[in-house]
């Protein structure tokens, strides 16, 4: 497992490729477990009360997200690869997600960790161009608008699903 983690790190630091992460089932279980795990915290920790409709947001927003590279993949004819983009998609968005949760734990002010956390969501969206680039044959720029893209039709999908979180409240 720490094998799995290095392959996962180096991604995260845009060295090595998708190629070398581990993606059989057993692995892909843990990784979709530890996403689970972790995002559920992470609605507990941002939520409070919504944190079950955050919960489903986050999963779905990751499930359009998968989606949507699997189609990619397909239209290149490279389909093959997705079980290697999928095991480094979730592998590098544990290790971005678990920095997240901690900054958030960890802090007490709000404007610092609102600044990190930016950070660290531009550095998934880089990471995720940095695996698409790989597995898709494309330029980096190009992997990370497609992330981002990516990204915002499943928060888009997250709004026609959930239209009640985001509406303005009534003062």
């Amino acid at each position: 497992m720490i094998n799995a983690f290095a392959h996962f790190w180096n991604l995260c630091i845009f060295r090595g490729s998708p190629v070398h992460v581990p993606s059989d089932n057993n692995a892909i279980a843990v990784l979709v477990l530890l996403i689970i795990g972790l995002s559920f915290l992470e609605a507990l920790m941002l939520a409070g009360s919504g944190m079950w409709t955050f919960f489903a947001a986050t999963m779905i927003v990751n499930v359009v997200v998968l989606s949507a590279f699997f189609f990619a993949l397909q239209l290149r004819g490279v389909a093959v690869r997705f079980r290697k983009t999928l095991a480094s998609y979730l592998g590098t968005l544990a290790i971005t997600k678990a920095l997240t949760t901690l900054v958030i734990w960890l802090s007490a002010d709000n404007e610092v960790s609102g600044f990190l956390v930016a950070g660290f969501s531009i550095w998934r969206f880089a990471v995720t161009g940095f695996i698409l680039k790989h597995s898709l044959e494309i330029s980096l720029l190009v992997g990370t608008l497609i992330a981002f893209a990516c990204f915002v039709f499943g928060s888009l999908v997250v709004v026609v699903i959930f239209p009640s979180i985001f509406a303005p409240v009534a003062q």
